[in-house]
């Protein structure tokens, strides 16, 4: 018993052994895992003491490199505590403020805004701290330490605090700038919306901006003056639907179409009002954009413009009033034309008749009683009628080339044998200079010297009357300034009634005096003529001395010489027609007789109708080589006959007609033409005008032959045979290297612009041509064809004035078809060098 008791002792201890052992391995293993925490531990500590340490470091460059950027920043920086006491400011705010740092540290944010803000201010900070508003932006007028106002900008944070639940105000910090640059500008801006609002609203211009859906987004009182609604009624509505009528929906769509695109337009339109009633309204648009540079909608200024719409609707009444008078004036006009002129043609055409008749001494007296008359009355019936076309604006300026000198000399020649009766001497005085053709309207210029001159004759008994022409200062390239004066010693005049002479109507002689027969419009129609073409017309006047009448023109010279031994009077000769077969359809019985008796004195074979029916039946019988044809005949007048000839198939349908016609109206002269005749002849006629007449549509082969030599004429003139020496010598003296480099030049680039030339010729591009020429030009003086230049001078100056002509078209022949030689000339000089 006692040995199992000592065995469980033994095992007990052993066991107690055991556990102690073990309990100190764990007692050893705690220890060292105690250990290495604490080691791990110091370490982490090491660690976080030296990041605290570099965070603190860090933390005070932050505050040193804030405070930095804090105290050289230009924007006012500051601090308030609780009660808005300054506990900061940055050195900008002193600067500004023009306070120290120590005097704005004894003063509250509000001390500093101005008196007429601080309400605003203080009201403005109430409401965000009852609504914890804790960031802002306010502007407000600031008061300098100098008195001086400035205006401010101002970011502000409030701060808050949690105190038992709720949020208590804890300061503030703010960054204000200068604002006051700006806010001038703003007010500039404002003052100007409101001038220019002002000066609408005072001109009645109705503004209003609209949406790109056309919704009405801002208007001003003027537009709802107009219109009857109030801004409420329109804000927000559609322009469209409150405004236009149907019928101008598409205009105004169009319009939001170039809106769209950025376009600015102006347009008229009807509106209609609130109370029904419909308003014309020009509107000048234009489209709004975004800061993209993106349409946003479109801004329009209505000008109400009813009164004028009135204005021109009885403008256009009146127009057509006028319209209707003046037609109606034409047609008396050319009325009164046919019924004087028609007898006095047989009256004219009569006296010329009876002169043949070998009468005698007293007869003649009689008729040339007749003939002196029957000249003035038709005078008087010409001033009349002039002075109606160029009232009703109907004279045509026909720029065309012509010889001014020989124009000058036949006219001088023509006064000069009807003044030799008189005793009165006529002398021509002409400057040489004047040696070119010019470009002009020879008619008008004819028919303004003759008025002049006949002035002069009629009012000088003894004396002279001189005829002078002078080439006056260059307007531009080409075009001078052509003074012509008229001397007389005849009457003269004073003063006061010089300042009449040029007035309608008006006589300025004695009126008990011969000499003041007439209408009293032929200077004032030359007066008018030359302005019309750009001129002006002056006179000198001492009673008892004389007058003299001087005006100018400015005239293109051409680089065409004068050819001094044409002559410019009609070739007498009487003409031989053979075989010669003329219509004459004439409803008058005496303008008949006087017509027959002339073709019959001439050898021409003639038919008649005594009206338009008549003609158009007779020309079907049988070919005639001309129609005279008269204009105002019954049952068919002249265009309607010429138009049933061109009409219809027949031997005549290509037969020249010659209208006879008694208006001298430009409109019945279109009318012939439109009619399908081929020109005009108004009565009354001599037997001459008759002439020139018949041989310009029956004498082709004279015609032709004329042509011809003018051509040859015009080959031998403008054409070179040989190098021009002399100019050659000109150009080059003794350069020899410069020459040569010249006539290389010209031979290797002329033929090209030849083939250049044909080309555009087949083409038909004249102005083409025109410039080309202008380009070569040079080109042939320097090598010293200077003929050649001369001609493409002319075809360039053709073609810019009067366009294509038979004459141009013959210049270009004559040059094309020379030019092989003129290279030839060329390339023989060249091989010379």
């Amino acid at each position: 018993m006692q040995s199992e008791d000592i065995l469980l002792l033994k095992r007990r201890i052993e066991r107690e052994r055991q556990s102690r052992k073990e309990a100190e391995r764990i007692l050893e293993a705690k220890a060292l895992e105690l250990y290495r925490a604490n080691v791990d531990l110091q370490k982490l500590n090491e660690n976080l003491e030296n990041q605290i340490k570099k965070r603190t470091a860090d933390l005070e460059k932050s505050k040193a490199r804030y405070k930095e950027l804090v105290e050289s920043a230009n924007e006012i920086v500051y601090e308030v505590d609780v009660n808005f006491k300054l506990v900061y400011v940055n050195p900008a705010a002193c600067h500004l403020m023009l306070y120290s740092l120590q005097e704005l540290s004894e003063k509250t944010f509000l001390e500093l805004v101005d008196d007429s803000y601080k309400e605003t201010v203080k009201n403005y900070i109430i409401k965000c701290l009852k609504e914890k508003i804790s960031q802002g932006y306010l502007e407000f007028p600031a008061k300098k330490k100098n008195g001086d106002i400035i205006w401010l900008g101002q970011n502000f944070q409030l701060e808050f605090k949690e105190s038992d639940g709720a949020l208590t105000f804890n300061g503030l910090k703010a960054m204000a700038r200068d604002i006051s640059d700006i806010h001038s500008a703003q007010l500039e801006l404002k003052l100007n919306e409101e001038k220019y609002r002002l000066i609408m609203e005072n001109m009645n211009l109705g503004f209003m901006e609209v949406t790109n859906d056309g919704i009405i987004t801002r208007v001003y009182q003027a537009l709802c003056n107009m219109t009857g609604y109030t801004e409420n009624e329109l804000i927000g509505k559609s322009a469209e639907e409150i405004f236009l009528p149907d019928e101008f929906k598409s205009v105004m769509h169009n319009q939001s179409l170039k809106r769209e695109q950025g376009e600015i337009s102006a347009y008229e339109v009807q509106i209609i009002k609130k109370d029904g009633q419909r308003l014309w309204v020009l509107i000048s648009g234009g489209p709004i954009f975004n800061q993209k540079g993106e349409v946003t909608g479109s801004v329009g200024i209505h000008y109400d413009i009813s009164n004028l719409k009135r204005v021109q609707t009885e403008l256009a009444e009146a127009k057509e009033v006028a319209e209707a008078s003046q037609m109606a004036e034409q047609e008396f006009l050319a009325n009164m034309s046919h019924e004087i002129r028609t007898p006095l043609n047989a009256v004219i055409g009569m006296a010329h008749l009876l002169y043949d008749t070998n009468p005698s001494v007293e007869q003649i007296e009689y008729l040339d009683i007749i003939k002196n008359s029957a000249n003035f009355l038709h005078a008087l019936i010409s001033d009349v009628l002039d002075m109606a076309k160029i009232e009703a604006r109907k004279v045509e300026i026909k720029n065309a080339e012509f010889d001014i000198v020989g124009v000058l000399k036949s006219i001088h020649r023509t006064y000069e044998l009807k003044s030799q009766g008189k005793g009165v001497k006529v002398i021509l005085d002409l400057d040489p200079q004047i040696d070119v053709l010019v470009i002009g309207d020879e008619l008008i210029f004819n028919q303004i010297l003759n008025n002049l001159l006949s002035n002069a004759e009629k009012f000088t008994d003894t004396g002279y009357i001189k005829l002078s022409a002078q080439l006056k200062n260059k307007v531009e390239e080409n075009i001078y300034m052509i003074q012509v004066s008229v001397e007389d010693t005849g009457q003269g005049m004073d003063q006061q009634r010089a300042e009449m002479v040029f007035q309608k109507f008006k006589q300025v002689h004695d009126k008990n005096s011969s000499k003041t027969k007439g209408t009293g419009l032929g200077l004032a129609i030359v007066k008018e003529l030359i302005e019309l073409q750009g001129g002006t017309i002056g006179l000198n006047s001492v009673p008892n001395k004389g007058t003299t009448f001087f005006f100018e023109l400015p005239l293109e010279l051409t680089s065409k010489k004068i050819n001094k031994n044409a002559e410019k009077e009609f070739d007498e000769t009487v003409l031989q027609f053979s075989n010669i077969h003329v219509l004459i359809a004439e409803d008058n019985a005496l303008n008949l007789k006087y017509l027959s008796t002339l073709l019959r004195k001439w050898n021409i074979n003639y038919d008649y109708a005594f009206d338009g029916k008549e003609a158009v039946r007779i020309s079907k019988l049988r070919r005639f080589d001309l129609i005279l044809m008269d204009i105002q005949m019954p049952n068919l007048n002249g265009y309607e006959a010429t138009v049933s000839i061109r009409s219809e198939f027949g031997p005549n349908q290509k037969t020249p007609i010659v209208a006879l016609t008694a208006s001298a109206m430009v409109i019945e002269k279109d009318k012939a033409s439109e009619a399908g005749m081929n020109g005009v002849l108004t009565k009354p006629f001599t037997p001459d005008q008759l002439k020139r007449t018949l041989n310009k549509y029956l004498n082709k082969e004279i015609e032709k032959n004329k042509e011809n030599a003018n051509n040859n004429k015009m080959k031998e003139e403008l054409i070179d045979n040989q190098i021009n020496q002399s100019s050659l010598n000109d150009y080059f003296g003794n350069d020899v290297d410069f020459k040569k480099v010249v006539f290389e030049t010209f031979i290797e680039e002329i033929e090209p612009q030849i083939e250049e030339f044909k080309v555009l010729l087949e083409e038909k591009k004249w102005s083409e041509i025109g410039g080309l020429a202008h380009k070569m030009k040079p080109s042939f003086s320097m090598v010293g064809l200077q003929n050649t230049e001369l001609l493409l001078k002319s075809i360039e100056t053709g073609i810019k004035t009067s366009g294509i002509t038979q004459e141009i078209e013959n210049q270009i022949d004559v040059f094309l078809t020379n030019f092989p030689q003129m290279y030839t000339l060329v390339k023989e000089e060249f091989n010379n060098f």
